[in-house]
């Protein structure tokens, strides 16, 4: 597979493709076992920490699946093509894709990040791109600055969860352990409660215990045994989202200033390249 990606996918032309394909299956052939995983055109999104795409398994990201985005038809030249690009993107190198006008090359990219449960940031270059869009730019900061999108992040994932508990969770267990589960929890909301006069910016520690103790709490109940596939990836999404969360802000409290300043601003680009 992927001696396919280094070499075959080089060629523009199908047939081309086609035939070094032939060539690399017979000098390096593949016993029947594994022969069958790599015909395989299904995909496999049932576990929460990994995605099968054909005979290629990609680790999944922290974004919840979206119920209501369908994707693409996974015809066997899809699955295919999705296979081969997820193989490329293995290699955590550039990648570029070729192809005629309309023929689906962002839409597959656009695809495997669904299918990934991945970020995807679309950069849209025209003739008024700055590199001030590509890279970021110095802003005026204050530390006591509340309009930090994270703290609106931190937000809108714990409404999520305290949903997830309520409509997914509590069903399942019994009065004893929803007690126990809800009174954990509880405690973990009380240690987000903003003290009076505080900013946000001095709750980080609180919130960063919070955020871990969230991961913990998650981490046992994607546990249960009679929770269904997508809720037990609903719940991994919510936990890595949370350590994620706890990353950033330690982050930002070890590099806390005591001034107002300027700090540079990282594009979404830049950050997506940092983070990996």
């Amino acid at each position: 597979k992927f001696a396919q990606v280094v070499y075959a996918c080089q060629f523009q032309d199908q047939n081309d493709f086609v035939q070094a394909c032939d060539l690399i299956n017979s000098k390096f052939p593949i016993n029947a076992a594994l022969s069958k995983l790599e015909n395989d055109f299904s995909i496999d999104t049932s576990v929460d920490t990994v995605v099968r795409i054909g005979s290629i398994y990609v680790g999944a990201g922290r974004e919840e699946p979206s119920p209501i985005d369908i994707g693409l038809i996974h015809t066997k030249k899809t699955v295919r093509q999705l296979e081969l690009l997820a193989a490329a993107c293995q290699s955590r190198r550039a990648i570029l894709l070729e192809g005629d006008i309309c023929s689906r090359k962002s839409s597959l990219v656009v695809e495997l990040a669904r299918l990934t449960r991945n970020r995807l940031i679309i950069i849209p270059l025209h003739e008024n791109f700055e590199t001030t869009d590509l890279i970021g730019s110095w802003r005026p900061s204050s530390d006591h600055d509340c309009n930090n999108p994270l703290f609106n992040k931190i937000d809108t994932m714990f409404k999520q969860v305290i949903k997830t508990l309520f409509l997914v969770i509590m069903p399942l267990l019994s009065k004893a352990s929803n007690e126990h589960v809800f009174k954990e929890f509880k405690a973990i909301l009380l240690k987000r409660t903003t003290v009076p006069g505080a900013t946000r910016y001095e709750t980080i520690p609180y919130e960063i215990e919070a955020l871990k103790e969230t991961v913990t709490l998650l981490t046992t109940l994607t546990k249960i045994s009679q929770m269904s596939n997508e809720c037990k990836v609903l719940l991994s999404c919510y936990a890595r989202q949370a350590d994620y969360y706890a990353n950033k802000l330690e982050h930002i409290r070890l590099n806390e200033k005591q001034e107002i300043g300027f700090i540079f601003v990282e594009s979404e680009f830049v950050q997506a390249l940092r983070e990996g």
